[in-house]
């Protein structure tokens, strides 16, 4: 619901935050490829993408190496786009 969703996570997160919206992406599109009956009556009913769930995972895994490889090695020009 509004007011209670990532966007008030992050303006109430501390110095520094960042922020990487990925647009079309459900809770459920990170969930592992074989799922038990419960998990795939509940993946049935929420919003995901038409993306395989392999290529969600990765391309948020690869966004995360980014990000702290730019933590890590201070690329501040880098975090200012984040």
């Amino acid at each position: 619901p509004k007011g209670f969703d990532h966007e008030q996570f992050y303006e109430s997160s501390a110095v520094p935050a960042y922020q990487v919206v990925v647009e079309n992406f459900g809770h459920m599109d990170f969930l592992n490829d074989k799922l038990s009956t419960s998990s795939a009556v509940y993946a049935a009913l929420c919003r995901h993408s038409k993306l395989p769930r392999s290529q969600i995972r990765e391309f948020v895994a690869n966004m995360l190496v980014a990000f702290m490889k730019d933590v890590f090695y201070k690329n501040e020009a880098r975090l200012q786009g984040f």
